[in-house]
């Protein structure tokens, strides 16, 4: 894989991850499929990847290891999912840009920005997917003291952010 194709690929890991979230894998689970994915294009880009739109075609990838996901769990028919109900996700997952570079620059800047403790606390909640609960009582905490935290970090965030877009 070309160093530009894997930096493409790298930069899409979280929008990924959010359509695999969104498709309705389990949080638990949605990893995994997206590992499943990566590891198939890493090996498979040279033969199938014939050029064009990059991204277009990781989702498509995504998409068939979601759907093989459901294929695999289809004993537990609590859940299923369309075919094309994944189609529009997908293009909607394509198409979405609301985070641009500039706006990716400017958030990496102002996390930068923050008190090491303040950023800990931003990633267990944001990056690592803790729940509120489980951080309030691990530090000893009320929810309520940790979410007005989570709060003013996230304002602060906000307010760095559009400084340095505008």
């Amino acid at each position: 894989m070309s160093p530009d194709l894997s930096q493409q690929l790298e930069e899409l890991q979280s929008q990924l991850l959010g359509f695999v979230i969104s498709s309705g894998v389990p949080r638990s689970l949605a990893g995994d499929v997206l590992q499943e994915a990566n590891l198939y294009i890493v090996r498979n880009i040279a033969e199938k990847f014939q050029g064009g739109n990059f991204r277009a075609w990781v989702y498509q990838v995504v998409k068939f290891r979601i759907m093989s996901h459901y294929r695999d769990h289809s004993r537990n028919k609590e859940f299923q999912l369309e075919e094309e109900t994944l189609d529009n996700l997908c293009v909607e997952f394509e198409n979405q840009s609301s985070y641009t570079s500039q706006q990716t620059d400017a958030l990496k800047q102002c996390l930068a920005k923050l008190p090491e403790k303040s950023r800990s606390l931003f990633e267990k909640c944001y990056a690592f997917g803790y729940s509120l609960q489980e951080i309030a009582d691990s530090q000893g905490k009320s929810y309520a003291a940790l979410a007005k935290q989570i709060s003013r970090i996230r304002q602060k965030i906000k307010t760095c952010t559009t400084s340095l877009i505008n």
